[in-house]
């Protein structure tokens, strides 16, 4: 048994009992660092603030995010509150990614929908 340890990263450290021995570094697994992955690197925050013709239409003032990897993310219908759109765009900033910011009228906020 102590002839084979070696090959699987222990080190025999008693030469009469197998049963006692060291890790050996040249066998544990590199250490690994999180990626930012290309598509997470942007994301774009959407508000449907601009006057279109239709202001009682009920996507005026919906917001939403869209990233490459997650694709369009409403974060809020209608008037109502923008929270989850400021927590990611503060997660964003947080980690260092782009926040691109668009101001859009409805018809925009429908065509971001089907991007």
């Amino acid at each position: 048994m102590d002839a084979d340890t070696p090959a699987f990263g222990h080190v025999p450290t008693e030469p009469t009992e197998n049963w006692h021995f060291d890790s050996s570094r040249a066998h544990a697994p590199a250490p690994t660092t999180p990626e930012l992955k290309k598509e997470d690197m942007k994301l774009i925050a959407i508000l449907a603030d601009k006057i279109a013709e239709e202001t009682n239409n009920p996507l005026f003032a919906s917001t939403a995010i869209i990233t490459e990897s997650k694709g369009f993310v409403a974060t809020s219908a209608g008037r109502g509150d923008r929270l989850e759109r400021q927590a990611w765009i503060a997660i964003a900033n947080e980690l260092g990614i782009t926040v691109e910011e668009k101001h859009v009228d409805v018809a925009g906020y429908q065509l971001a929908q089907r991007a």
